[in-house]
């Protein structure tokens, strides 16, 4: 579970500025290629930490959601400059040596926002936020270093052809969810017996289509295998892209939507990785070379015999893909129903593009394509789209939330928060002007959902800063 960051950061200003709605793209689209240059990447986490990052500091200043850790009222700050800044420093951190790229697309991105105090007072937002969502990210699981021995056997994973000897991202099981309450929490049940009639028909049907030389394979069929074989964290980011911009979606609603989608696409990768990890099923191209050690009378072995493409190198139930599809396709369709109209073209079949007219259309596709490939039994794939449908429904209904606005301000200095977990509030307010020297405040009022304060001192100061303090 993630911490709670009990500090309250507060810009009080009289006015705010109007927020560019496509600032949270422009940066989308300045990390794309940075995120695909990188080896071993992981897409959706890179593409979350940046994006609630942004959510976080364009939320402070609309007030519009419940914040994911960080309680911030800034009503008066350019919400524009916020998203920028927290944008740039993320990919800072990242990618250091590519500062001056990354400075000057900053400079471009402010270029249309009034210098100013709000101009000040967003950047200084923007820059607090990204420290304490990389923060945040920095201790989560995912840098560490498992590589456990695999012995193999019937049912379980072994070295696949030209693949390394351990199997990758072992970690993943480990990492600490941004939503769910652990990775374990919607494991599915175990994969089919080897003796069980359900084992040999999605044995048989995978070893006649998934073939490197089927025969039985359409030519429209290895064009869908081809086409899903991309990562669905960078290919459903362009969806989400054509989303914001169909339904013109407001700076506020467009953080929240990739924030939510990669959050959502990050903790399925937990929960499938945890799954594999506890399972360690054998990949197709291993069982159906093994087929005469599976108990099985109804399958037979091919020595052969290889995929369409090379297999990725991780145990394979349930199916990744089709796990993060689901819980991404499902995160917009929970946020926009699932009726939209969309164009789509992946890295791995350029000049191939396809028109889906919903989220669960795209999302079922890929349940189809790893089957294609060779990769993914076809019970894998249903039983990875069932977790991925949990875990998107899981993170939007309990992550972001809409909350009480922050606008409809009373007056100069008065402004209302919501806390994140509502006890984290019941001690005292402090007030400061620098960070330094804290005084106890007294001007403010609670419900059981909001905390409103009246500084007297706030609208002749250029920032003030308030934190919660334990009893």
């Amino acid at each position: 579970m993630k911490a709670i960051i009990h500090f309250v950061t507060v810009g009080i200003l009289l006015t705010a500025t109007l927020a560019r709605a496509d600032v949270i793209t422009d940066w989308n689209d300045i990390a794309l290629p940075q995120f695909r240059a990188a080896t071993k990447v992981s897409a959706n986490r890179q593409f979350a930490i940046m994006h609630v990052a942004q959510f976080e500091a364009v939320n402070a200043v609309v007030g519009k959601y419940t914040p994911y850790v960080v309680n911030v009222a800034a009503p008066g700050a350019s919400a524009e400059a916020a998203a920028a800044q927290s944008a740039h420093d993320i990919l800072l951190r990242y990618y250091p040596a590519n500062q001056t790229a990354l400075d000057a697309a900053l400079a471009t991105s402010l270029a249309a926002v009034p210098d100013g105090t709000a101009k000040t007072d967003g950047l200084t937002l923007g820059a607090a936020v990204a420290t304490q969502i990389w923060n945040l990210r920095a201790s989560d699981g995912a840098n560490l270093i498992v590589s456990n021995a695999f012995p193999g056997g019937p049912g379980l994973w072994s070295p696949t052809p030209g693949g390394p000897t351990t199997p990758v991202q072992q970690q993943a099981a480990y990492v600490t969810p941004w939503v769910l309450h652990s990775a374990s929490q919607f494991r599915p049940g175990p994969p089919p017996a080897l003796t069980s009639a359900q084992w040999a028909a999605d044995f048989n049907e995978i070893k006649s289509l998934g073939a490197t030389n089927s025969t039985t394979r359409t030519p429209e069929q290895t064009d869908i295998a081809l086409f899903i074989i991309d990562v669905p964290g960078f290919t459903l980011n362009s969806v989400a892209k054509q989303v914001v911009a169909a339904k013109t979606t407001s700076l506020v609603d467009s953080a929240r939507t990739f924030a939510l989608m990669h959050m959502a696409g990050d903790d399925a990768v937990s929960a499938v990785f945890d799954a594999k990890y506890a399972y360690n099923f054998w990949r197709p191209v291993t069982a159906i070379r093994a087929a005469d050690t599976d108990g099985n009378d109804a399958t037979a072995p091919d020595v052969d015999w290889l995929p369409l493409r090379g297999t990725p190198p991780h145990p394979e139930y349930p199916r990744a893909h089709c796990t993060v599809s689901q819980a991404m396709c499902g995160a917009l369709a929970a946020m926009f129903g699932d009726d939209f109209t969309f164009t789509l073209e992946t890295s791995t079949l350029p000049g191939k593009p396809r028109t889906f007219h919903k989220f669960s259309e795209c999302a079922s596709l890929s349940l189809e394509g790893r089957l294609y490939a060779g990769f993914h039994f076809r019970n894998s794939s249903v039983v990875g789209d069932a977790l991925g449908r949990k875990v998107g429904a899981y993170v939007v209904n309990n992550s972001l939330t809409p909350g009480p606005s922050l606008s409809g301000q009373l007056q100069a200095g008065e402004f209302r928060i919501t806390p994140r977990n509502r006890g984290s509030l019941q001690g005292r307010i402090e007030v400061s002007g620098d960070l330094a020297n804290w005084n106890t405040l007294t001007g403010y009022t609670r419900t059981d959902l909001t905390l409103q304060i009246l500084d007297p001192d706030a609208a002749t100061a250029n920032h003030r800063f308030y934190r919660a303090v334990a009893p």
